[in-house]
């Protein structure tokens, strides 16, 4: 079996939830931000279909980014040495 083409399925897999989640977002989002988004610049007040999928991807890519990195940053130990008030 060719395993390089897990990936590949991954990304079709990954593409077709951030699609179904995007409409939603598309409707929500362009109904509502002409009206109580008014800050905004006026380009923002109404968001393309495809803009919303590729932002759902985006931030899928960047959390799973993320995800990857910060555990090596922090790092979290479990082990507790100092006492509480009962133990002394």
């Amino acid at each position: 079996m060719n395993f390089s083409v897990i990936p590949f399925v991954g990304w079709v897999i990954d593409f077709i939830l951030n699609f179904c989640l995007a409409v939603p977002f598309y409707y929500c989002y362009n109904a509502i931000a002409p009206k109580w988004l008014y800050f905004l610049p006026s380009e923002l007040h109404v968001v393309g279909f495809w803009e919303s999928v590729a932002l759902f991807f985006t931030a899928s890519l960047i959390g799973a980014l993320i995800k990857r990195i910060v555990p090596s940053i922090i790092k979290v130990d479990n082990s507790s040495t100092s006492k509480t008030k009962e133990e002394n």
